[in-house]
């Protein structure tokens, strides 16, 4: 094997979105035994480069699904960025829709007020409908996504 690609959430972040020390230490040993690991995520470069840091890691990163790939550096190697009518044409219709999102910019990410009501709606659905779901967890997680300095409202 001469690559090893992980995502992030669900399989190499623990349940407080952090990467553990074993995790950190295995890609680590795969790193020094010559095998190349990377990050592929639809996480942003900044949120993965920040979470890498923490947990003491540094890889090549594939991020917003693609659209992005920086070097272990941190130099930006491809980006695939939408013309700026179409993204405002697909921002518009997912408002007019009450959809939630984020748009992934150069200065950080972008998510319209009114999607913090629909994220809240999201989850007080998926609470109702996995009554095991943790919700503390869950509001703890929301928190700290808003709280980033990349997230421009």
């Amino acid at each position: 094997m001469k690559l090893f690609a992980t995502d992030l959430d669900g399989t190499l972040l623990n349940i407080d979105s952090q990467i553990s020390p074993e995790n950190a230490a295995a890609i680590q040993k795969a790193q020094q035994s010559g095998m190349k690991v990377t990050i592929a995520t639809g996480r942003v470069y900044s949120d993965v480069v920040t979470i890498s840091r923490e947990g003491g890691i540094k890889t090549p990163i594939i991020g917003s699904n693609g659209a992005t790939i920086h070097d272990a550096d941190g130099e930006r190697l491809f980006h695939l960025p939408l013309e700026r009518d179409t993204a405002a044409s697909v921002m518009q219709w997912l408002e007019d829709h009450d959809v939630y999102y984020e748009a992934s910019t150069q200065q950080g990410i972008y998510a319209p007020r009114s999607s913090h009501e629909t994220l809240l709606a999201e989850m007080e659905r998926v609470l109702g409908s996995n009554p095991g779901e943790d919700i503390a967890r869950m509001i703890r997680s929301i928190k700290k996504h808003y709280d980033k300095k990349t997230i421009t409202t």
